[in-house]
């Protein structure tokens, strides 16, 4: 079996702005934008969140739990949940995705 990890930018809170708020959003496009190894949207241009797809998962727990399928489903089968957006947050953040993400994941 091949291993295949992934490790997204990744902000979770009880729903999507409250996952957002405090993310400096512009400066996270520009890094996008800039970067040689991110592979950009059919834009070209890294210019909202959904062109971050891939890169960040945000949102509520329902929201990680669907993004991280989608990881699953291009075959990956480890999740690093990288949590340095808000860390903050970081025990609000692992205690959502403790209580609420990972059972989910697992049923």
């Amino acid at each position: 079996m091949v291993e295949t990890a992934v490790m997204p930018f990744t902000t979770i809170g009880k729903d999507a702005e409250h996952a957002l708020r405090g993310i400096d959003l512009k400066s996270l496009l520009d890094e996008a934008h800039n970067s040689s190894t991110w592979i950009k949207p059919p834009s070209g241009k890294f210019a909202t969140l959904e062109d971050l797809g891939g890169v960040l998962i945000a949102g509520a727990p329902a929201d990680i739990v669907r993004e991280s399928a989608t990881y699953e489903a291009a075959g990956a089968n480890h999740i690093v949940y990288d949590l340095r957006l808000r860390f903050n947050d970081w025990y609000e953040q692992i205690d959502l995705l403790g209580k609420e993400v990972l059972p989910a994941l697992r049923s």
